[in-house]
């Protein structure tokens, strides 16, 4: 229950520390310096948890369950004065005098909690004596180390050692008919020849089953190296020798497991949440790692780069896989393999760590009655929970569904309580709970946010990502509450207005953790809005072609975005687009407006996209792109050409053609021809979404041949396609409706 508990503990962290932002003190009536005392007690568990995790006793599994409900007793008394206070909005002195008083007389109650158990864990320390030290000599190494084998006093690397490393986990992953020794004695020089006796023992012990080597690799690269931290390695291999292979496969990755810090055990049990063979995008699994709360801060870094070493560590350990990188050789999905998932939901079925609902995520279909906390349709059954009314909400009460699975998973989903946050057109509702830090919805029907909005109630929310499938032919607009809710981190949403805050005379809210912002309609780049998200690094937004309006939205100001990394824009009016101008670039017609003759340059831009305009000829060198890293052209039917100069970019790495002409592709290949002969590596890649179409449609004009409609029959079919091939370029893209403008900077 160790993990449990140090998941817990981080969880309340986050809690108390989102209840004590500045845009909440003027809005709340709590007792601060009770919050602070109690984060100090809490913070003191964590660094217990952290060396001594270790530890197994009884006694020590029974104070972390204690510590795991006493944790989670503390979110739910929070929530509850938290969410109270938010709704009622009292600005008598008299109830705020009541509230202070009774946030004190229950957070006092917590902190007695705390205060015994962490006596009965200092006496149980007590007991252990000498034994903590050498806890600690051979305990694994914090994620804070070197990525590299660590220091004995000297600075010495073990030569060849990472790419001899690769070589070998790629021989022993791979799927090849013989047999092969690989011999792995004489990999350079080791800084350590007191351990290549026990490294032979340790070799053999792993009975030549190509996982648990490379699994135990990775453990040993990450720890002491010291002999007895070795020894204990050895002695636990050598303890499973008569098992079975699977058996004793899996009991060599508990052994890894075990012997991985705390901090990366929470984190590695939540790949368990994916299924088999599943290729996880590592944006998404750094937001929900943070979302479930599963990071511990660290002063200076935002939590997404946590969770980037985090994953960087796990896959050093060679317990998560790489499966795609980025151009730029970032990771940009990864995997676990079917052996080490099997072992994540092995031991979260014994700690159980994911206690309390904090990531909602809905797949939403007409007419289906489906789980409110999953979206799935198995084995449901009504649940009633205290729900929250807000303003003028209707008072009745709406019993949502809700699965098995998840009825197991949250045990204590009777304790949520649930804001009316959407609506479906059709008036369901969709209910939230308070608690919740990441909400993902997708749905094929229509729908909106309630006004007023209760959204802030759930004043956790870090992720707010909505999906609506089909042409959205009704204004969405994302409710005025989302500029008073400080923790959020990122908004998807589908072409949605925002508007714009509300000047109050209180203290301004500063969204200053928002990071992703997309896709907003007609978004107005106001100082007065980007002022209150000063940190925003992706931003997608689109502008309808009633030119009047432009002067209105400000774009000039997007310079004032300095932390801004990735801005995407869509038009359909490419030549009177102002944002060429705004970023360093004007742009003059060189035939009517289908050319540009591009100055000045984009500063920022690492990655260019250009996306389904009506551009013929285009004129740049490669002073306006000093710093692009990868180009990317899609639909672009009537580019007779790549500008040469683009191929004079000195950090240019890739180029992505997607539906353009031959001439496209030909000048593509020429520029990375070029780059060759310079010795520079350039990668070139061609994407064409008719060809596909047309492979498609063949079988079945064949199938119409072969039914007897005759030769005749097929030929007319395969002119029409022809014809097909012919207008492409005329008319544009098959299946859009409409060509757009987008360009992104990275």
């Amino acid at each position: 229950m160790a993990v449990a508990a140090y998941a817990a503990l981080l969880s309340l962290t986050h809690f108390l520390d989102n209840v004590q932002h500045p845009a909440r003190r003027h809005r709340l009536h709590l007792d601060e310096n009770r919050i602070q005392s109690l984060q100090e007690k809490v913070g003191f568990l964590q660094d217990f948890f952290e060396v001594h995790s270790q530890r197994k006793s009884q006694e020590m599994e029974d104070l972390a369950r204690q510590i795991s409900v006493v944790a989670d007793d503390a979110e739910d008394l929070i929530d509850l004065h938290v969410v109270d206070q938010l709704r009622e909005g009292s600005q008598d002195e008299s109830h705020h005098l009541a509230a202070l008083s009774s946030f004190c007389e229950d957070i006092d109650k917590v902190t007695e909690k705390i205060d015994s158990i962490t006596k009965e864990l200092m006496m149980i320390k007590e007991d252990w004596g000498d034994d903590v030290h050498k806890q600690k000599l051979i305990t694994s190494l914090p994620a804070s180390s070197s990525t590299g084998l660590p220091s004995n006093g000297k600075n010495s690397t073990m030569v060849g050692f990472d790419e001899r490393l690769l070589q070998i986990m790629d021989e022993l992953t791979r799927d090849g008919p013989n047999l092969q020794i690989l011999p792995i004695v004489g990999m350079g020089g080791c800084p350590y020849p007191e351990l290549k006796g026990i490294g032979k023992d340790i070799a053999k012990g792993c009975k030549g089953l190509p996982l648990a080597i490379v699994v135990v690799a990775g453990l040993l690269a990450k720890s002491n190296m010291t002999r007895e931290y070795w020894d204990s390695i050895a002695k636990n291999l050598n303890s499973f020798a008569n098992s079975e292979d699977n058996e004793h496969c899996l009991k060599i990755l508990s052994l890894s497991y075990n012997h991985l810090p705390i901090h990366l055990k929470l984190c590695f049990l939540y790949m368990g949440a994916f299924g088999e063979d599943k290729e996880i995008k590592v944006s998404k699994l750094a937001r929900l790692w943070v979302a479930e709360g599963l990071l511990k801060p660290i002063r200076g870094k935002i939590l997404e780069k946590i969770a980037e070493e985090y994953l960087k560590d796990l896959i050093d350990r060679n317990m998560i896989l790489t499966r795609r990188r980025t151009s730029t050789g970032n990771i940009r999905s990864c995997g676990i393999h079917d052996l080490l998932r099997d072992l994540c939901l092995k031991e979260v079925d014994k700690e159980h760590f994911i206690r309390v609902l904090k990531v909602q995520r809905l797949n939403l279909k007409r007419n289906k009655d489906v789980c409110f906390l999953c979206g799935k349709e198995d084995t449901l059954e009504r649940i009633n929970l205290p729900q929250v009314h807000f303003g003028s909400q209707s008072t009745s009460i709406a019993i949502p569904f809700v699965c098995d699975a998840c009825r197991l998973m949250f045990p204590q989903i009777i304790r949520q309580r649930l804001a009316r946050v959407m609506r479906i057109l059709t008036d369901d509702e969709l209910l939230q709970p308070t608690k919740l830090r990441y909400l993902y919805v997708h749905t094929i029907s229509r729908f909106g946010f309630h006004s007023p909005s209760s959204i802030h109630l759930c004043w956790n929310l870090q992720t707010l990502h909505v999906e609506v499938s089909g042409i959205i032919d009704y204004p969405l607009f994302l409710p005025n509450e989302i500029w008073e809710m400080p923790q959020l981190r990122h908004i998807k949403v589908e072409t949605m207005t925002l508007p714009n805050p509300i000047v109050t005379q209180g203290s301004t809210t500063i969204l200053e953790n928002l990071q992703t912002l997309s896709h907003i309609l007609n978004f107005r780049c106001t100082l007065e809005v980007l002022e209150r998200i000063p940190n925003v690094k992706k931003l997608k937004i689109s502008y309808s072609d009633n030119m009047e309006e432009w002067p209105n939205y400000c774009l000039h100001n997007l310079a004032y975005l300095h932390k801004l990394e990735s801005l995407c824009l869509i038009c359909r009016l490419l030549a009177r687009c102002p944002i060429l101008k705004c970023l360093s670039c004007t742009i003059k017609p060189s035939k009517g407006l289908n050319g540009i003759q591009m100055k000045g340059n984009f500063f920022v831009s690492k990655v260019l996209c250009i996306h389904g305009t009506d551009l013929e000829r285009w004129g740049a060198e490669d002073i306006h792109f000093p710093k692009l890293e990868s180009l990317v052209l899609k639909t672009m039917f009537y580019l007779e050409e790549i500008p040469s100069g683009i191929g004079d970019i000195p950090t240019l790495r890739s180029i992505h053609l997607g539906d353009c002409r031959d001439s496209v592709v030909n000048s593509a290949k020429q520029i990375q021809k070029e780059q060759e002969s310079n010795g520079n590596e350039l990668e070139v890649s061609v994407e064409n979404s008719l060809t596909r179409w047309r492979q498609a449609i063949q079988p079945l004009l064949s199938s119409r041949v072969r039914r007897g409609a005759g030769a005749g029959a097929g030929a007319r079919a395969e002119a029409k396609t022809g014809a097909l091939d012919q207008s492409h370029w005329r008319k544009g893209c098959l299946f859009k409706k409409f060509s757009f403008f987008s360009t992104c900077l990275v």
